[in-house]
């Protein structure tokens, strides 16, 4: 295999997928959610857990059809995207998710031990920026960025204490392509790649994994620099299907935040299916490092377009947003629990999609979070869900 390209194996075992409806304005409200295990999850000690002790986990989707114009075609998705409408989304599902009345009071909730001075790290996915080139393929997008700076700035961070990353170093050198970093509307910020930095790993902090004993071990990992030297961290996936492991959401997003996570995809499922073992997962022991777990103040879900179909592919025409794009943001402090409302939209709408319950029960397990699975559709028990939904019209 090693004259295979990671595109070119992701292409070999790409799924065709299906739609099924949902109506996109369904409420799922937490008042009435079942989810268990907040207690344990308190016990995990990052900024996240701390604030939201003893109360069932909120996820907000805020989903505005007037955010994006495009038709789809041959123009780029990146061409079409309306800041002052993102800006307002990630305002509106930051006061959600907090029950704040303003921006300010929002990010004091979420970051209240903020001092002057301290430092903050944002994962974007940059995975299909190869060789320097985009071309058409899904990937990250500038405008939550700068709806997310624009607070961060209002709370008091410097500029020059706010980086953004992917650190992606595995089938490809990974990097921040010009046009992101000239995108950004606040100069100062910092943004680095495997291929735009001078250190792209902590030469002390690695990522320790555990996997099943019969099978080869893995190395203790580098984790990247900018989560290391930083003092709170937000994680922005994109939400997108993975032809191998069912999803790759937030957890996997941090694939980029350590070294040769090519090694990992071993125990991935598909991928090898003989040596993938359900009772293990790397992305859980990835995400339980406590430079990830305990630096986490906010998961942000980029579903703006989103990727039904497979993670290399020019994003398509979601069936359950009515063959439009799904023009949504997800907003969580419980990255389980985020992550498990996240993969039900993908559930939903990708007919062929893999089991991916195996990490997400033993991410719960481990006490990373929540853990709670819902068909959204109206009609299939949208009770269980701890996600709100909030639909501009």
């Amino acid at each position: 295999m090693h004259g295979l390209t990671r595109r070119h194996l992701l292409r070999l075992f790409a799924l065709l997928a299906s739609g099924r409806a949902l109506r996109p304005w369904d409420v799922r409200s937490p008042e009435n959610s079942r989810a268990q295990g907040v207690s344990d999850l308190a016990r995990g000690g990052s900024p996240a857990t701390a604030a939201i002790a003893g109360e069932r986990p909120r996820v907000v989707q805020v989903h505005a059809p007037g955010v994006t114009d495009w038709d789809f075609g041959a123009s780029s998705y990146l061409d079409h995207i309306d800041q002052a409408v993102v800006s307002r989304m990630v305002d509106e599902g930051l006061a959600r998710l907090t029950g704040a009345a303003s921006r300010a009071e929002a990010w004091q909730a979420l970051l209240p031990e903020f001092s002057a001075g301290q430092r903050i790290a944002i994962k974007v996915n940059f995975n299909n920026y190869i060789d320097g080139s985009e071309g058409d393929a899904i990937n990250a997008v500038i405008e939550p960025v700068n709806a997310l700076v624009a607070g961060l700035l209002e709370r008091g961070f410097a500029p020059a204490d706010i980086t953004v990353y992917d650190m992606t170093n595995a089938w490809h050198a990974g990097g921040i392509p010009p046009r992101f970093v000239a995108g950004c509307a606040f100069p100062g910020v910092r943004f680095e790649g495997y291929l735009d930095s001078d250190q792209p790993y902590s030469e002390a902090e690695r990522v320790h994994f555990s996997p099943p004993a019969w099978a080869d071990p893995v190395d203790d990992l580098p984790l990247a620099r900018p989560v290391v030297e930083a003092d709170y961290l937000i994680n922005l996936p994109i939400v997108k299907s993975h032809s191998f492991a069912g999803v790759t959401l937030g957890f996997k997003n941090h694939f980029g935040s350590i070294e040769h996570c090519d090694r990992l995809h071993v125990y991935t499922p598909g991928f090898e299916p003989n040596a993938f073992d359900p009772q293990y997962s790397p992305v859980v022991d990835l995400n339980r490092n406590p430079h990830i777990r305990a630096k986490t103040a906010l998961i942000l879900g980029d579903c703006l377009f989103g990727g039904w179909m497979d993670p290399i592919s020019k994003p398509q025409p979601w069936a359950s947003f009515g063959n439009r794009a799904p023009a949504s943001l997800f907003f969580g402090r419980d990255p389980l629990a985020t992550e498990c409302v996240m993969a039900d939209l993908l559930a939903a709408e990708t007919a062929l999609l893999p089991e991916t319950d195996g990490y997400l029960r033993l991410a719960a397990a481990a006490g990373l979070g929540v853990y709670e699975r819902a068909d959204p559709r109206p009609d299939r028990d949208p009770q269980v869900a701890t996600c709100t939904w909030i639909r501009w019209s």
